[in-house]
């Protein structure tokens, strides 16, 4: 199976609640890209970053086009 169809297939189980092994090759993409989420949002949150530069990381996160209407609100407490 190509990554490709992998990921389609990680992707059907979970928007179906359906139940994942964690033996399986989509848990361990699952656990792949959950790591390359942490260390993107880590890098993103080490220091103030303009709105386009966080842009770049939501698309490198979601793997989709730029959005240039997305912005992001932090609170303060």
């Amino acid at each position: 199976m190509s990554k490709k169809e992998l990921n389609a297939r990680l992707f059907e189980l979970l928007n179906s609640g359906g139940k994942l092994s964690s033996k399986s090759a989509e848990f361990a993409l699952m656990c792949e890209i959950s790591a390359k989420t942490r260390k993107l949002c880590a890098k993103m949150n080490k220091k103030w970053r303009s709105e386009e530069k966080i842009r770049e990381f939501f698309a490198k996160i979601t793997k989709e086009p730029k959005n240039e209407s997305l912005r992001v609100f932090f609170a303060l407490l």
